[in-house]
């Protein structure tokens, strides 16, 4: 039986990157569980979503400097990243 993966930590993270999808990880655990009350679960689902858009646009940003022979003109502009 293979082994399975141990969830990220908030902790444990090395990079922003890691850090938000371990929080990610966290909210949907949360939202997920039947004992979270009803009063919580729209401001988990907010926190999800707005942690969710950071994750991808790290992730993009990640790929975008990964990807060899992209000038850095036709990168997106991006206000909250400054």
């Amino acid at each position: 039986m293979p082994r399975r993966r141990k969830p990220p930590t908030v902790l444990g993270a090395k990079t922003r990157l890691d850090e938000l999808r371990a929080l990610r990880y966290v909210l949907a655990v949360r939202i997920d569980d039947e004992r979270t009350s009803a009063r919580d679960l729209a401001a988990l689902c907010r926190q999800l979503r707005e942690v969710s858009v950071e994750v991808e646009e790290l992730s993009a940003a990640e790929a975008q400097d990964a990807a060899p022979g992209i000038p850095e003109s036709d990168e997106v502009f991006r206000l909250h990243m400054i």
